[in-house]
């Protein structure tokens, strides 16, 4: 009995493999492996806590027996509690994401789904935490073709990327996560703080920020840089804005 088990186990996890094999097969280009990996720590600290929480800023490689403990987890999952997932899995997502919308615009397709699990599930393979979090910020879209929180921080708040205090970056990345023209914190800046202040507060949740500097944090204006001038107008009060 046991050794059917454990063939059952093996077969398993071999059409687990195959499976991820045959969806990566179909992915039509690779992201390019960062050059420089020049993200400011405070940044990689933020916006590691916020995918992976507390978690050691370290990529955890999804294999088939990993994939099979999601599975099982998914299964007996219960409301109000968190799924299971290896850690730098969700970043790596995000990373699959970000590409898949970049080879569309190049004028190829959308990755599918199981084309983009199986391009996260190579990343957390091959890249590191650094890596990925070095793509991820080069590659975020900030709305009005702001491309990158390099370019995020000039545009938005008139200082260097490198020089952001929590605040500050918790904003980029409230802008990042915000919806079509939503993006705009000039145009909508309610919802970007409401976003920032959640974002803040997750980071006091993990440990990153401790309650007297998120209090502080809290309650900071949003201190944007001037509009830019070519920039469309913001949407009528009342009208409702494109997505």
């Amino acid at each position: 009995m046991m050794w059917l088990l454990g063939l059952g186990l093996v077969v398993t996890l071999a059409t687990v493999e195959c499976l991820y094999r045959a969806a990566l097969s179909k992915v039509p280009a690779f992201p390019p492996r960062p050059e420089r990996i020049s993200v400011p720590p405070l940044h990689a600290r933020l916006r590691w806590a916020s995918f992976e929480g507390s978690a050691p800023q370290q990529v955890e490689a999804v294999w088939p027996w990993t994939l099979v403990h999601v599975l099982a987890d998914m299964l007996v999952f219960k409301p109000g509690h968190s799924l299971w997932m290896p850690h730098g899995y969700r970043l790596a997502d995000e990373v699959a994401g970000e590409w898949g919308f970049q080879c569309e615009d190049a004028g190829g397709r959308r990755l599918k789904v199981f084309e983009r699990i199986a391009l996260a599930i190579w990343l957390t393979r091959h890249w590191s935490a650094e890596e990925l979090l070095a793509f991820e910020a080069e590659h975020t879209d900030l709305g009005h073709r702001v491309v990158g929180m390099r370019a995020g921080a000039k545009v938005l708040l008139g200082n260097e990327w490198a020089r952001l205090d929590a605040v500050g970056i918790a904003l980029l990345l409230a802008v990042a996560d915000a919806p079509g023209r939503r993006r705009d914190p000039w145009c909508f800046p309610d919802g970007i703080r409401t976003r920032r202040d959640w974002i803040l507060k997750r980071m006091r949740e993990t440990g990153v920020l401790s309650p007297e500097e998120t209090d502080t944090a809290l309650r900071t204006p949003l201190a944007l840089a001037l509009r830019p001038s070519e920039w469309e107008p913001c949407p009528i009060p009342g009208q409702q804005p494109s997505e």
